[in-house]
């Protein structure tokens, strides 16, 4: 069996939580691992078509199967996604579910921090990693899964959203699938993949992540349910929190206000629905510049 549905992103707005709670569904199978990265990072990972067709071999006699890769929605670094998955599984449909931007920045941020995939600067990390502008651009990444499959065999969901009401957005997806969506849901207010969960790999176990066909020995190797007892020793807390500058907020803002308008004008949303004003910075971190020079926003 083929995939029928893909949740492509945006990473950190709860989409471990939604493809769990889709997936307590009877009639829908999910991949493990959740995010196969088939479509995006599969050459770079040396990820073979039979590797990723064996992750559904157990998918016989569902009637909906889902890949819940996150990057499949970030086209300014992973372009043709949207093509690959239309020529793989022609009809398909596609779930994306967004999240206020800098919010979700911050929470991108710390989930980086965990891969030591960002530097341990947040306003570093936020003008130098291109994903954590780049996944903000909803209306850009949306738009090129638009050109390719229609309307009708798109979701977008809002973080918000699902907050407010789970099981409202969990059946509302069901309805999307073409399932029954009276079944009974499990605690879908529980959330998934939150901070305190998050611990910064050691470098043991960044060297091991560099070994080509780590991922797959693992999943061959250690069971899953065994895996968190060992991430204690392998790995260590996070001990930083994001912390902005005014600079680097309006830094941001700049370069994804005109993308998130059109995104939310299109999807019903009022202009105003995500705050983008220096109000926001109030009750978070925010770094006072030692001097004028550090208030400066570079180039780029």
């Amino acid at each position: 069996m083929k995939p029928t549905f893909f949740v492509i992103g945006a990473s950190k707005s709860g989409t471990s939580s939604l493809c769990q709670l889709v997936s307590n569904h009877p009639d829908v199978f999910f991949t493990t691992p959740k995010e196969p990265e088939y479509f995006s990072r599969g050459k770079q990972r040396g990820l073979t078509l039979e590797w990723y067709e064996s992750l559904f071999a157990g998918a016989e006699g569902y009637r909906a199967a889902g890949d819940g890769s996150t990057n499949y929605a970030v086209v300014g670094l992973h372009p043709g996604v949207a093509e690959r998955i239309e020529a793989y599984s022609p009809g398909c449909r596609v779930i994306y579910i967004v999240r206020h931007p800098p919010e979700r920045i911050e929470s991108q941020w710390i989930q980086l921090r965990a891969g030591n995939e960002a530097p341990s600067n947040f306003v570093q990390a936020v003008r130098e990693v291109r994903e954590m502008i780049e996944g903000n651009l909803y209306w850009k990444n949306i738009s090129a899964f638009r050109r390719v499959i229609p309307d009708e065999r798109i979701l977008v969901l809002f973080f918000d959203d699902f907050k407010v009401d789970a099981e409202a957005v969990i059946r509302r997806c069901f309805r999307f699938l073409d399932l029954d969506p009276d079944v009974p849901l499990q605690a879908p207010e529980t959330p998934r993949n939150v901070r305190q969960s998050k611990r910064q790999s050691m470098a043991v176990l960044r060297a091991l992540r560099r070994i080509p066909g780590y991922q797959q020995l693992r999943d061959a190797l250690i069971p899953t349910g065994v895996r968190p007892r060992l991430r204690r020793f392998v790995t260590h807390p996070i001990p930083d929190r994001p912390e902005w500058d005014e600079a680097t907020f309006l830094w941001v803002v700049d370069r994804i206000r005109e993308d998130n308008h059109r995104f939310l004008e299109f999807y019903g949303k009022p202009a105003d629905f995500w705050s983008y004003d220096l109000a926001w910075l109030e009750g978070r971190n925010v770094r006072k510049p030692a001097s004028d020079r550090d208030a400066l926003s570079p180039v780029g």
